[in-house]
């Protein structure tokens, strides 16, 4: 027997979209998959009806059903998790052999996950939970419109429902029925655009907001063009955001889970810091006194991140 459960995104109070996690340095092994062979059979039938208290160990066959040029390496890094770590969590051993055919367990990039039985409108995932045997097959189902690092997330919490994990379970980082919002996450890529000069100050101003508003726990790092895309980017223009305001921040338009954090180019280069930390830090609704709207020309353009 097999149940369906679904990964969804979170509104944001501001209801600008939907709030996915980044990428986790935590660890992960390399991938040690190993590949399909012509003579091997991949179907893995053995597997249909054992009894999960039962499994010390167990190889699973797996595909990766995408369209051409679709990320799969956040799925592979995502199934290296579960091979360092099912013990713990699941209970016993796994070890999952990539294969081209007559998998056991098929991993679906779509562009838009549907067919997940529920009427949610913001779903990045879902997947078969076994109960307690393993059923005939398993399917995750995983969303593309997320940065790798989003995809990385929501194919582990879909993997370890695979693996018999519910909503809740640990690791609850993972296994929570929402993905966190970005001021949630662990880690946080940030990324400047050209006209961002200052950008240590910036990173000073978020690393206090960290410290110092409760429901902000990310820690928050420069991103280098060459890394997966970060959950976070500021940039600095004219007329950046719409009528008399300087800062404002917005969805991506090519990935749900990432914040764009806009600067108009008349602000002075001292008060980018201020400006950016206020816009994470108004997201969870709890913005502390020296990053209120009625604080000083003065303090916002000096460095309130180490005096206050």
């Amino acid at each position: 027997m097999k149940r369906r459960h679904v990964l969804a995104g979170v509104t944001s109070v501001a209801s600008l979209g939907a709030f996915l996690a980044v990428w986790r340095g935590d660890g992960s092994p390399g991938i040690g998959l190993s590949g399909p062979t012509d003579d091997e059979t991949n179907r893995g039938e053995e597997l249909a009806g054992r009894p999960l208290d039962e499994i010390a160990a167990v190889e699973i066959p797996v595909a990766i059903d995408h369209e051409p040029g679709a990320r799969t390496e956040p799925v592979r890094d995502a199934l290296a998790y579960w091979e360092a770590n099912a013990e713990t969590y699941a209970g016993f051993d796994v070890e999952y052999r990539l294969v081209e055919t007559d998998p056991y367990l098929t991993v679906s990039l779509q562009p838009s996950v549907t067919s997940c039985d529920t009427e949610l409108n913001e779903i990045h995932g879902c997947a078969d939970v076994p109960d307690d045997r393993l059923p005939d097959d398993l399917e995750a189902r995983i969303g593309t419109t997320l940065t790798d690092t989003g995809i990385y997330e929501a194919a582990v919490h879909e993997l370890g429902h695979t693996l018999g994990l519910r909503h809740g379970d640990d690791p609850a980082y993972y296994m929570a029925a929402t993905l966190p919002n970005p001021w949630e996450r662990e880690e946080v890529g940030v990324r400047f655009g050209d006209g961002v000069r200052d950008t240590d100050d910036i990173l000073a101003g978020l690393d206090w907001v960290r410290r110092n508003v409760e429901a902000v726990r990310a820690r928050f790092y420069r991103a280098d063009r060459g890394e997966r895309e970060p959950g976070v980017v500021v940039s600095r223009q004219q007329d950046a955001c719409e009528g008399e305001f300087v800062s404002c921040a917005e969805w991506g338009d090519r990935y749900d889970d990432r914040i764009q954090i806009n600067l108009d180019s008349s602000l002075d280069p001292s008060v980018l810091d201020w400006h950016t930390a206020r816009i994470i830090a108004s997201y969870p609704g709890a913005v502390p006194a020296v990053l209120r709207t009625d604080a000083s020309y003065d303090l916002r353009s000096s460095d309130w991140w180490v005096t206050r």
